[in-house]
């Protein structure tokens, strides 16, 4: 079958009989076919010759580990972060300890997210938070966003956070706290 764009091939399924349908004319009636008649008569499927395959990504991970200049290993600091910011929504760290890793309006948002759950988490003494699970992924050489499954006792959170490299270091650009 021939379009006036490009030129396109009929191409049999695997599973399909190699068998042809009897030509359908203008003037008969459609006919009606049981549904496994059907499942095993289905239109074959059309591929377009008049432009190349694209290639699609593969979305694997990076077998090698990719070049980060002089910026230190992400993997700690992603850790670092979402077990204090846990903490402090907590209520058992102060928010100024994490001044240093985020940006200010994510600091902001920390801070007010805090006030709101002061008197809410009673902080017990045994209770610590710990880090179950991280998912790691980067952006060129200065960005990585990570997922952060953190214990804090009574609960399990998923906190997600974006850092990217600022004058030598790790800072949080974007953070969620679930």
């Amino acid at each position: 079958m021939t379009t006036t764009h490009g030129v396109l091939l009929a191409v049999n399924r695997p599973h399909a009989p190699a068998h042809t349908s009897p030509p359908v004319h203008a003037s008969v009636a459609p006919r009606h076919e049981s549904p496994a008649v059907l499942a095993r008569t289905a239109p074959a499927a059309q591929v377009r010759l008049d432009r190349p395959a694209v290639p699609r990504p593969s979305g694997g991970a990076h077998l090698t580990k990719p070049d980060v200049g002089d910026a230190p290993d992400p993997m700690p600091a992603c850790c670092a972060l979402a077990q204090a910011a846990v903490e402090v929504i907590r209520g058992a760290r102060p928010l100024g300890q994490l001044v240093r890793w985020l940006t200010p309006a994510v600091y902001d948002a920390v801070g007010r997210r805090a006030a709101l759950t002061t008197g809410i988490h009673v902080t017990q003494a045994g209770m610590r938070t710990t880090i179950r699970r991280v998912r790691l992924c980067r952006f060129g050489t200065d960005a990585v966003e990570a997922t952060v499954v953190v214990d804090d006792g009574p609960q399990v959170r998923a906190v997600a956070l974006r850092m990217e490299v600022h004058r030598g270091a790790w800072r949080g650009v974007a953070l969620e706290i679930g």
